[in-house]
């Protein structure tokens, strides 16, 4: 015996989609399994294979129950073929071939040998031709084709002759009937073409999950008085529902359908707006979107963004002193001007100095937004800023306020970051004027300074933002980019590719150890790239080893792989799985210590900024960059990443387990 169900049950939470099902096929026999759409055929076979789990009942393959074979899965001894096409797009018919033939270990030699063999046997197109460009009946004679690959036992076959014209047909029938007589193999198969299953040793028909009959087509014939097995179809419909789904119904259509004889030499021209042909192009320029995003964002935060503003513009109110504008232009006048050296400084900042006639100008400029600000220098300023030197702590309240500078600026939401800059620049402006006054005064400018001497122990204290924003750009881009491994695991779920692997008998981690293989050519061409540019444009600055950049952001890659492919398990399909992806660059930006330090968030906040995957690879590269920390140093962050990987990975099989159950 190669097959018995025992007792089958599935269901899917409250639709029973197998209900107590005993199905048993003899060795050396072809069984076709007839049955309405719907009615549990694909279930039942997926369950064949271990692609899925009984909740009740048992089933038992060459004598051998199911769950005793490795992980639940037969593997070789099954040729599986499925109902969707389950094949690689980007793969060549040959790459197809010998991708399946060395899942079930077989020599190249051989694979190749085979795959001659069912070339001229199912007429597939031109070898080199990738799937993407096959037509549906191509694509369903690959599907075919690799399933009789490695010469299984046993042939489990989900509606095989779909799409194939009645020449080629009768000629994969008499294949299945020669393998059956001459090597004892056995075939399982599910067809809507009634009248075909002639031939087949036993016939079971399937509705509700429940076989309503089991009997070889002579018996059938005779038992229900007809002369065909599409008339046994129709009476058993009638039989056991009025409100069935006539199978006849599907096979006369399905056998009236227009087909097209495939001719061995002739290839089919593609039509450039084919959408599967457009879909190998996406998939030949990914590769290069993903290098060329990589360098541009990389380029536009070292070079374009976070630098200091230039020319924020701040308004100006004379009060009678003597002007020092003409035409936007700064003119020296004899003798000392402090307002004008002082608006001189103030340019000398990058801050684009405005005159305004009067104060309400002035103000108006800010409530239209065309200023950030502005100062008022009081009349006089020279004199009495000449007096508050000359007499200092016993000058007068005339002379404190006419040498005081009124500075008023924009506070609001929209200027707050011009605020900081238009603050820096003024302070650095007043400082300097007052030094310059001592130092005409001969009096020693510590005295007019601030009692507060900055140094800085790692970077400089005029490095902009840029030093600060720069590796947060680049490790986000780079995190951003490391999603696109779990689109690749989504595909490969909803075209059911990945269960077909499975089927083979590989283990679920190894295919995820291959997600990852897969992406080290990717890893080392864009990681090497960062570190280029990064080497190119402020190399002399780096302070640290060129390894543990290298370092942090491969860790950061397979830690934010982990992650998608973990949220990838909870998504259906590909479009899901870039909004999951835009979603968490969003929780990276506003909460990765990225614009602002993560100790400015709520405490009770702070604990998921920690846990986010680029958190402490952005503290880490700004400190190897600029602080030249050492691997010992983020050994933490290390192992941090490897246990967090453990962990990903771990509940991604176990969210595997749970579907196939």
């Amino acid at each position: 015996m190669a097959l018995r169900v025992v007792g089958a049950t599935k269901s899917f939470g409250d639709k029973i989609v197998l209900n107590n099902l005993n199905i048993t096929v003899d060795r050396g026999t072809i069984y076709a399994l007839l049955g309405p759409s719907g009615c549990g055929k694909t279930t039942l076979l997926s369950c064949l294979v271990g692609g899925q789990k009984l909740d009740y009942g048992k089933i038992e393959i060459f004598g051998r129950e199911i769950k005793r074979y490795r992980d639940g899965i037969p593997g070789s001894i099954i040729g599986f073929m499925p109902q969707e096409i389950a094949l690689y797009d980007s793969f060549t018919i040959t790459e197809t071939f010998l991708y399946y033939g060395r899942l079930h270990c077989i020599p190249k030699k051989r694979i190749l040998c085979k795959l001659g063999k069912l070339k001229d046997l199912l007429q597939l197109p031109m070898l080199d031709k990738y799937v993407a460009e096959t037509s549906g009946g191509e694509s369903r004679r690959i599907s075919l084709g690799v399933a009789l690959l490695h010469d299984p036992q046993l042939l489990i076959l989900d509606e095989a002759t779909v799409s194939l014209d009645p020449i080629l047909r009768e000629r994969v029938w008499e294949y299945l009937s020669n393998l059956v007589a001459l090597e004892g193999k056995t075939v399982l198969l599910t067809t809507h073409f009634a009248e075909e299953t002639r031939d087949c040793a036993k016939i079971g028909y399937l509705r509700d999950g429940k076989l309503l009959v089991e009997d070889s087509p002579q018996n059938l014939l005779d038992s229900y008085n007809a002369t065909s097995v599409d008339n046994v179809v129709i009476q058993l419909c009638k039989l056991n529902s009025t409100d069935a789904i006539k199978i006849i119904n599907q096979t006369k259509n399905q056998s009236q359908r227009p087909f097209e004889i495939a001719h061995p030499g002739i290839d089919t021209q593609l039509d450039i707006c084919n959408p599967k042909t457009l879909n190998t192009y996406c998939m030949q320029v990914f590769s290069i979107i993903i290098l060329s995003t990589t360098i541009g964002n990389t380029l536009l935060f070292l070079h374009v963004l976070g630098n200091d503003p230039i020319g924020l513009k701040l308004g100006l109110v004379m009060n009678n002193n003597p002007s020092c504008l003409s035409h936007g232009e700064f003119i020296v006048k004899q003798g000392r001007n402090f307002a004008c050296e002082f608006i001189r400084i103030l340019e000398h900042e990058g801050v684009n100095v405005v005159k305004m006639t009067t104060e309400l100008d002035a103000l108006d400029s800010v409530t239209s937004g065309q200023s950030s600000g502005y100062v008022v220098i009081p009349s006089n300023f020279t004199f009495h800023s000449n007096n508050r030197f000359v007499w200092n702590i016993h000058s007068d309240n005339e002379s404190i306020e006419g040498s005081t500078i009124s500075v008023k600026l924009d506070n609001s939401g929209a200027a707050y970051m011009n605020l900081y800059f238009l603050t820096q620049s003024l302070c650095n402006a007043v400082v300097k004027l007052f030094g310059e006054i001592a130092a005409g005064y001969d009096v020693d400018q510590r005295l007019v300074t601030p009692p507060l001497a900055f140094h800085a122990i790692y970077g400089n204290m005029n490095d902009p933002w840029n030093k600060f924003l720069a590796p947060m750009g680049i490790l986000l881009t780079w995190s951003f980019l490391s999603t696109y491994m779990g689109l690749f695991h989504i595909r490969d779920r909803r075209e059911g590719t990945l269960s077909r692997t499975l089927a083979t008998g590989v283990d679920f981690n190894q295919i995820l150890l291959s997600y990852y293989l897969a992406d080290i050519p990717a890893i080392i061409v864009h990681c090497g790239t960062i570190v280029l540019l990064i080497w190119w444009d402020r190399g002399d600055e780096v302070k640290g080893s060129w390894t543990e950049i290298w370092l942090i952001l491969i860790l950061l890659r397979t830690t934010v792989s982990s992650l998608s492919y973990f949220l990838a398990g909870f998504v259906l399909n590909e479009l899901e799985g870039i909004f999951v992806s835009l979603l968490f660059l969003w929780a990276g930006i506003y909460a990765s210590d990225t614009f602002w330090p993560v100790e400015s968030v709520a405490w009770w906040y702070r604990p998921f900024c920690y846990c986010l995957p680029a958190t402490f690879p952005i503290r880490m590269m700004r400190s190897v960059m600029t602080r030249g920390w050492k691997l010992f140093a983020i050994f933490p962050y290390e192992l941090g990443s490897i246990v967090g990987m453990i962990i990903l990975l771990t509940l991604l099989t176990i969210l595997n387990e749970r579907r196939i159950t």
